[in-house]
């Protein structure tokens, strides 16, 4: 008997015909909502890495430095022949 499960209507279908003289009126809100949200990327201001500076951009700066030092010291001084 636990295992029975009743009949559950969905009011879905029913819902939306019942809404439906609202659907216009819904999509320009949602329309209005959604551009609010949009950026506009002709004002959108993207700063220059140049001129960017935070800690992972830092460490990421100094990594590259050293491995074009190493490089460098690299091509300069070749390792002996054994």
């Amino acid at each position: 008997k636990h295992t029975e499960v009743p009949a559950t209507p969905l009011h879905t279908g029913r819902v939306l015909r019942e809404g439906e003289e609202l659907w216009p009126e819904v999509q320009e809100e949602m329309t209005r909502s959604l551009a609010t949200m949009r950026v506009d990327y002709d004002t959108a201001n993207l700063k220059q890495l140049d001129h960017t500076n935070n800690p992972l951009l830092n460490k990421r700066r100094r990594a590259k430095q050293v491995a074009a030092a190493a490089a460098a010291t690299a091509a300069v001084s070749p390792t002996p022949a054994s």
